[in-house]
């Protein structure tokens, strides 16, 4: 009876480690394929990020950051900068999708 015991579980094993075997290989395969793709999508040139702003105190995020480059550096890409006098303006701007990103306050936020 211990033979046997013995032999059930050296099957069970073998049939666990192929198991196993087959699921790390599935796993290194999908990360080989996703690693490949994402070296190809980042050889494409960065496209630029379209930004609008009220270039007056009360949005100074903006301002230090087209000042100083920093948006440029920090995102590796070119920046275009647009400004705007008001907030409602700069928001249809977003949803017309002449704009990627925009400072405005919570009031043109909320309405768009």
């Amino acid at each position: 009876m211990g033979i046997v015991r013995a032999f059930l579980f050296k099957i069970k094993q073998k049939r666990a480690m192929s198991w196993t075997t087959r699921f790390l290989g599935i796993a290194l395969a999908l990360a080989l394929v996703m690693a490949l793709a994402a070296a190809g999508a980042q050889s494409a040139p960065p496209a630029a990020l379209r930004v609008g702003h009220h270039p007056n105190l009360t949005h100074p995020q903006a301002l230090v950051g087209r000042a100083t480059g920093e948006f440029e550096r920090q995102i590796g890409a070119p920046v275009e900068w647009k400004a705007f006098s008001a907030g409602p303006s700069s928001m249809e701007a977003v949803l017309a999708g002449e704009l990627d990103l925009a400072y405005v306050g919570p009031g043109p936020a909320l309405n768009a």
